[in-house]
């Protein structure tokens, strides 16, 4: 950890900007910003540093990661009434690094589509032509055989990672394996294969080769990225395993409030810091709101329940929460189709590490999928289906009362409703993994318990929900996780959306090559819905009982007018505040089709910018 002393000129409280949190953003925030070498720049972080954990370096030891207390937060939603009453783990990074340390290395890019849909809610300089460069700021990638190019049939910018020089190592597969092949031929097969650059391409769906956030064989996150080689530079200081406990205003605000510092708790002492002029919350979805309610915005009847002072009324903090839902079946593939079963036996599983641990070979020097797709409605089911999922949305958008949803829902759920209609834009993103999913069975037990033989799981995760849920505090304490509550499924037009999605699955594995590597008479799993699902009132009893979650909570601190339900403005500055911000995936209006990694990191790279320009129009970096 740096030393404190030597970098804040005799003044150890007061810093230009604090960052709270060195997650996936605040990380990014404290690399760009720290650029200026006149800026003193505090990070508080919550966790510790595990960058030489074996666990957090090696990409196949990801999974161990997980319901560690000294690497994950460890959040349960509420019981989910709409998922038969089940409770749902969701995994927070508690680490130097954050999530990025710790989730399972996919990168996805969101869609023009979405990224343009920022502009709806009236946020300037956030559409897809302004983002899209920085996509492509953050990441540099690995140099792939040509026989691996040929074999994939990937597009040509694929390699275009090459040419940049973001500080993320990524990596396509280095070498072909057998299901890998299967997934590209069989959409290939069927027309609907992804050439070109979802992000400066035309094409929205299909299947395709995305890469990993590992390089050399090991996990490239934002701590060992972004954060440590600028831990040397004289205006960062960094203080692990400290808790900030609210952010301190300034008890004579004019117009607006101004963000004065932070109280924090480390090692049972309560410090305070200063902030000269930027505080900047980066503690994700969860722990943003949880800050801000903390510190006094949020619903006053709430706060005042809790005998906290409002100092800015927002009923909307830590509302407009989303998520990604996933669910599919297993099927039981041929012999001599090699799967990640294998290396759930105890002596394979040993045999990979030994191997991993001599040269950074074998099964856990991977990232663990490569598969994935974009999938529309259209792609699979009949138009007139399709047409009449449309009327249902018509129906709902014509008939919802302003007063029983959010101001911005409208707007929300006409971008859904474009989605749906958009056979070139996709309701769900799916994925191929070469292993077995146990969803009937308790969620403590599903890695524990293993069927004979092995599996191939189809899973799709539900792009763009209805459903919208909240994350509150229930006490003063900051020790005190806030109650989380996603209310998963509880608008009926997810079901009449993800059970289609269901039910293309049945398509997908009659198409070749996949077909044939199906064992014929094998088994499918879960065991207690083993039949073919044929209509969305099927589908809908697998996920209520079966589906989990992607783990991609955003949107509680969305980017909107206050109008709309917004909590920041397009500058990320907290509505009635002057200086303070909120930089993560809670600021996103709506989430992305996919993993929210790729734009995190891209939000906070342009967060970063504007975050340099505002100082500079307001001469505080000169």
């Amino acid at each position: 950890m740096a030393d404190m002393n030597a970098k804040t000129n005799g003044d150890t409280s007061a810093f230009d900007i604090i960052i709270v949190g060195a997650g996936t953003a605040g990380c990014v925030l404290a690399n760009r910003l720290s650029e200026d070498p006149k800026l003193q720049i505090l990070v508080i972080e919550a966790g510790s540093n595990c960058n030489d954990d074996p666990r957090v370096k090696t990409p196949g030891r990801s999974g161990e990661c997980l319901g560690d207390s000294g690497l994950d937060w460890q959040f349960v939603t509420e019981p989910q009434k709409h998922l038969n009453g089940r409770t749902i783990s969701h995994p927070r990074g508690k680490l130097i690094g954050g999530s990025s340390a710790i989730n399972s290395h996919a990168l996805i890019f969101p869609s023009r589509a979405w990224l343009d849909a920022w502009a709806d809610f009236g946020n300037e300089g956030w559409s897809a032509d302004v983002m899209v460069p920085y996509y492509h700021k953050f990441y540099s990638a690995s140099k792939i055989p040509q026989e691996v190019v040929k074999d994939l049939q990937l597009w040509a910018d694929d390699q275009a990672g090459q040419l940049l020089h973001g500080p993320i190592k990524v990596s396509f597969p280095y070498a072909t394996d057998r299901l890998t092949q299967v997934w590209v031929d069989t959409f290939n097969k069927a027309g609907h294969r992804i050439y070109d650059d979802v992000l400066t391409g035309s094409k929205g769906i299909g299947g395709l080769i995305i890469p990993g956030v590992v390089a050399q064989s090991e996990r490239s996150h934002a701590g060992v990225a972004y954060l440590s080689p600028v831990l040397s530079r004289s205006n960062v200081t960094l203080l692990e395993e400290t808790v900030v406990e609210r952010v301190i205003f300034d008890q004579e605000p004019t117009s607006d409030v101004v963000a004065a510092g932070v109280q924090c708790r480390s090692a049972g002492t309560q410090k305070i810091f200063r902030a000269r002029m930027e505080v900047i919350l980066c503690a994700g979805t969860f722990q943003s709101p949880q800050i801000l309610e903390l510190s006094g915005i949020g619903d006053p009847k709430l706060l005042s329940s809790l005998g906290i002072s409002s100092v800015i009324d927002n009923l909307f903090v830590g509302e407009n929460l989303q998520d990604h839902l996933n669910c599919g079946p297993s099927y039981e593939v041929n012999e001599g189709i090699p799967t990640l079963d294998n290396t759930r036996d105890p002596a394979l599983k040993q045999q990979a590490k030994e191997q991993y641990e001599k040269d950074k070979t074998g099964p856990l020097a991977k990232a663990g999928c490569h598969t994935f797709g974009y999938s529309s409605l259209q792609m699979f089911s009949p138009a007139i289906d399709t047409n009449e999922l449309i009327h249902r949305v018509d129906q709902h958008i014509a008939s919802a009362s302003p007063g029983d949803h959010l101001p911005s829902q409208s707007l929300q759920d006409s971008f859904i409703r474009k989605m749906i209609a958009d056979p070139d834009e996709a309701t769900a993103t799916i994925y191929l993994a070469a292993l077995q999913r146990n969803l009937d069975q308790p969620e403590a037990r599903r890695k524990a318990i293993l069927q004979p033989g092995n599996y191939i799981s189809l899973i799709a995760m539900l792009s763009h929900p209805f459903s919208r849920g909240s994350v509150h505090i229930q006490s003063t304490d900051p020790t005190v996780k806030p109650i989380v509550n996603f209310q998963y499924l509880s608008h009926e037009l997810d079901v009449q959306v993800f059970g289609r999605h269901m039910m293309d699955f049945e398509n997908l594995v009659q198409l070749e090559p996949l077909a044939s590597c199906l064992k014929p008479g094998g088994q499918r799993l879960p065991k207690t819905f083993p039949e073919k699902i044929e209509s969305v009132e099927q589908a809908a009893k697998m996920i209520r009982q079966c589906a989990g979650t992607n783990y991609h909570p955003t949107s509680t601190c969305p980017m909107m007018s206050k109008e709309l339900g917004g909590v920041v403005n397009d500058r990320l500055v907290v509505h009635g505040t002057k200086n303070l911000r909120v930089c993560d995936a809670s600021i996103f209006p709506l989430i992305p089709r996919g993993n929210v990694l790729s734009s995190v990191y891209a939000c906070a790279e342009r967060g970063a910018d504007l975050i340099k320009q505002d100082l500079k129009s307001a001469g505080l970096n000169a």
